[in-house]
């Protein structure tokens, strides 16, 4: 039998649930179009003609537009307009299913009450005053009180109506009765609410004394956060209903030794489906370091930002393949007055730096992040801007890759991929935030104090992917790209060639015109083919030729203007061998690589970015005294020095050349082989033990022997380079890695590094670590992209071995109760003098704990800093207070 009478009623059939996904809909949307049918079944139906009543009785089932409502009972009075079920109701729509004992539905008024469903017993403890003879005492008692409630479970899949009660629930909400006051809105009593899915009693739950459920929100009043044995009165709340509503997200807290106390509330907007905003006001309260007050500009740590902060971030999904965001920070920096007058710049010329900070104390960040995808390409933005060069860190306590990085970059691109050709264009824009002295860290990034940084744009690049051509593998790659400043050269570049940043200690004229950076154009070329022998040899034979051909066309010194080509060639043999004892492989394959570079073939003036630059006005080449990315300033390891000293004090170093900036490389990071050409090898010896774990192999054990040769350069004659040894020790409750590069050159170890830990079951574990590096072999990794290692000996002394150690653990203690600590110390072989106000030891420990049902946690965590055993400034603080799906609260 079919009836439209009751597509009204069964409409009615649906209240809310705080937190449920957008992509559900309320039980309401079971009534689908308003001419749609509703099926129903029961075992026997009467209908009274006289009295306008239809009876249902046995196994009522009423189904419509996918959802499904059962109750043992039901009548339908025509006349007024009113609708009862009873007898386990049950409903079920998507992910949503509702139990009641019994449904009251009005269709003339519109509203609707349910009830039961489920015995819910509550405990409280009360305080009351009574008699003992003739004294009035307290009593504390306990109350237990059983409610019927009426329930709705949030399902994390699909409910089945076969069997509704089965598959895992993402929300609970319980009501005593719950009522229907008008279209969209309900009343709910004594409303409970978890997230927590238990198999006994949930880890906590949100009561309140009545939830009014407005659309697609749930307002809470009388509202407390219930744990096992605990309970929190909380002030009202209003609980969005899908994950895209309007409201207070979790406040951010932090305390820092530049900005004290910082506070800040996100606040959620939605704008429609595809747009939403993040508004975040927040304030800092200052630190209280008293440096820099007065004519004395602040240095690193010693500074203070206090004044009212303003977030705003903007996120967009307007059509399919497009998403993205806009994110700004910006404060009010009221303790501007810690730069009081213009300082004198750290190298003569370059603009000071003037009163206040930011744009009359106004500083900030922004970021933008945003990609779209489509049948004509791809259109890609990254990146990072700031007004000012401490922005970064004056405004996130928390730590980030901007933080410690030299530039702050935006990366721009659209590209399109066609089978294995891939074209486009891109551009790289930078903001140097190098500081030189750290006594004047405050530099703006805009105006006249803005460095000549140059940026990358445009660029237009091709490549071909490696691609198959009978038994070879063809991939080619070609750019075009221009590099310009948005400032010009100082005074002290055009006359020395060195930027401020270069960290030069008072680099000497050149006499030589101006040797500053000028705009230019590049282009490259690089071809390549590759070949591997069959995999049925016994050997691992590879080989690949190729080749680049670029060139410089720097505007306004044509004299500069500089091409260049070079071929080179790879061959890599290994002997892969194994053998099996038992469950056990052991592997062990040497292996030889050949790297040969030729000489380059120039023309136009000196060479660009060339790592066998031996410094100087002049250019020129040196393949055992390399100059190309040492800035003057630092000790000479061999002649081509200064010939006088320093200040004309003779126990002082000699100090290098360096190479001027209009030589290097435009966007500081790109480079290329050495014009000298060479021929260079990698000897190593790889073993491994493997076993089986299950279906699959776990490599327990490793120990790789690597040894770098120079066989030969133009001058440079032959070396040894360096040795390494890598261990790996990986056991089931345990691991252990350890690293050893040494410097046949120098004859020092150039990095040391280990690490391991211990753990069981449980992941109680202890670990410790150490890292350390020498300065001047370090360098020589940024010789040039073009090699597999550093051709060019770069003369300097060799430096001392920097770096640090740390060790740590964590442990269980009582009540799901855990501590965790770690401590970290610098460390400097030739015990260099760290500022008395910078810190050189961390201590640091937490204490965490996690309910039984893994639904709620919380952690307070405490960080210590010192230079050697005297404490640096206030304790770092950092709290979490997460309740899983309702939301966490954290202080970073």
């Amino acid at each position: 039998m079919q009836s439209r009478a009751l597509i009204a009623a069964l409409a009615i059939l649906a209240w809310g649930s705080p937190a449920w996904p957008q992509t559900l809909q309320p039980f309401a949307t079971m009534a689908g179009p308003t001419d749609a049918p509703v099926d129903i079944e029961a075992d026997t139906m009467t209908y009274a003609y006289d009295a306008k009543v239809l009876k249902l009785e046995g196994h009522v089932v009423a189904r419509r537009a996918g959802g499904i409502v059962r109750a043992q009972s039901g009548m339908f009075d025509r006349e007024h307009g009113k609708l009862s079920l009873s007898g386990g109701v049950i409903g079920v729509q998507g992910r949503q299913v509702f139990l009641a004992d019994e449904a009251f539905v009005d269709l003339n008024a519109k509203t609707a009450e349910f009830r039961g469903g489920k015995q819910e017993t509550t405990t409280t403890t009360e305080t009351i005053q009574e008699m003992q003879g003739t004294k009035l005492v307290k009593k504390i008692v306990t109350v237990t009180t059983t409610t019927d409630m009426a329930v709705l479970y949030l399902k994390e899949k699909v409910a089945n109506p076969d069997a509704p009660k089965a598959g895992k629930n993402t929300l609970i909400i319980h009501g005593s009765t719950v009522q229907e006051k008008e279209k969209g809105k309900y009343t709910a009593q004594n409303v409970v609410i978890t997230p927590c899915y238990c198999v006994g009693e949930p880890d906590y739950v949100l009561q309140a004394d009545q939830a009014v459920i407005d659309g697609d929100r749930a307002h809470l009043t009388g509202t407390k956060l219930h744990f096992p044995h605990v309970t929190l009165p909380l002030f009202p709340l209003s609980l969005p209903l899908t994950n895209r509503q309007w409201g207070v997200l979790a406040p951010q807290f932090a305390f820092t030794t530049v900005g004290g106390f910082t506070f800040a509330q996100p606040v959620f907007v939605p704008l429609g489906e595809s747009y939403d905003l993040t508004l975040t006001p927040g304030f800092f309260t200052g630190g209280k370091n008293s440096a820099g007050v007065g004519d004395t500009p602040a240095a690193l740590g010693l500074r203070n930002i206090k004044g009212p902060r303003f977030g705003v971030e903007w996120r967009y999904a307007p059509v399919q393949g497009t998403t993205g965001s806009i994110t700004f920070d910006l404060f009010y920096d009221a303790d501007q007055h810690q730069l009081l007058k213009p300082i004198d710049a750290p190298i003569a010329g370059e603009a000071p730096a003037s009163s206040g900070r930011g744009i009359d104390g106004v500083r900030g960040v922004a970021h933008v992040l945003h990609r779209s995808e489509g049948e004509v390409g791809i259109f890609a933005v990254q990146g990072t801007i700031a007004t000012d060069a401490m922005a970064v860190p004056d405004a996130a306590p928390a730590a980030s890759l901007d933080r410690f990085g030299d530039i702050l970059r935006t990366d721009i691109g659209a590209w399109r991929a066609r089978g294995a050709t891939t074209i486009g264009m891109d551009a790289t824009l930078m903001q140097d935030v190098r500081i030189p002295d750290a006594n004047e860290p405050d530099r703006r990034l805009f105006g006249a104090e803005r460095r000549a940084t140059f940026q990358r744009l445009p660029g237009f690049f091709a490549q071909v992917a490696p691609n198959p051509v009978g038994p070879l593998t063809f991939g080619l790659e070609a750019s075009a790209v221009q590099f310009a400043p948005f400032a010009g050269p100082d005074a002290t570049e055009k006359s020395t060639g060195f930027s401020p940043t270069d960290q030069a200690a008072g680099p000497q004229p050149f006499n030589a015109g101006d040797v500053a950076r000028a705009p230019a154009a590049r282009g490259d070329f690089a071809p390549r083919l590759a070949w591997a022998a069959p995999a049925s040899l016994p050997v691992d034979l590879r080989l690949d030729l190729g080749g680049r051909a670029d060139g410089y066309v720097e505007f306004g010194h044509l004299e500069r203007d500089h091409s260049r080509a070079y071929a080179d060639l790879g061959a890599t043999l290994g002997f892969p061998l194994e053998r099996r004892f038992g469950s056990t492989l052991h592997r062990i394959e040497p292996q030889l690589e050949l790297r040969a570079i030729t000489p380059s073939l120039q023309s136009g003036g000196p060479a660009i970015g060339d790592p066998a630059d031996a410094g100087g006005a002049q250019y020129s080449s040196s393949i055992s005294s390399a100059q190309q990315n040492l800035p003057p300033g630092i000790a000479a390891s061999s002649g081509n020095t200064f010939t006088t000293r320093p200040s004309g004090d003779p126990t002082n170093p000699l100090l290098t050349l360096g190479v001027p900036s209009a030589r290097r490389a435009f966007d500081e990071v790109d480079g290329a082989a050495p014009s000298t050409g060479a021929v260079e090898a990698v000897a190593s010896l790889d073993q491994a033990l493997w076993s089986k774990s299950g279906k699959s192999a776990v490599r327990w054990l490793r120990l790789n022997l690597q040894q770098d040769f120079l066989l030969g350069s133009g001058g440079g004659g032959t070396r040894v380079g360096e040795g390494s040894l890598t261990a790996t020790v990986q056991a089931a409750y345990a691991s252990a890695t350890t690293i050893i590069r040494y410097d046949w050159a120098l004859r020092a170890y150039s990095m040391i590094s280990a690490s391991g830990g211990i753990h069981d079951s449980r992941l109680d574990e202890l670990h410790a670590s150490t890292l350390r590096l020498r300065g001047s072999s370090s360098e020589r990794l940024r010789a040039g992209i073009d090699e597999l290692f550093s051709a060019a000996n770069l003369d300097a002394v060799q430096g001392s071995l920097t770096g640090s150690v740390g060790a740590g653990g964590s442990a269980p203690l009582f009540a799901n109760l855990r501590f965790g600590y770690d401590f970290s110390q610098f460390i400097d072989s030739a015990q260099a003098q760290i500022p008395a106000g910078v810190p050189n030891r961390t201590h640091a420990a937490a204490l965490s704990y996690e309910t039984s049902c893994h639904c709620a946690a919380a952690s307070l965590g405490v960080a210590l800093q010192y230079h050697d055993s005297k404490r640096i400034g206030p304790p770092s603080v950092r709290f979490l207070l997460d309740l899983k799906s309702l939301g966490s609260f954290a202080a970073f």
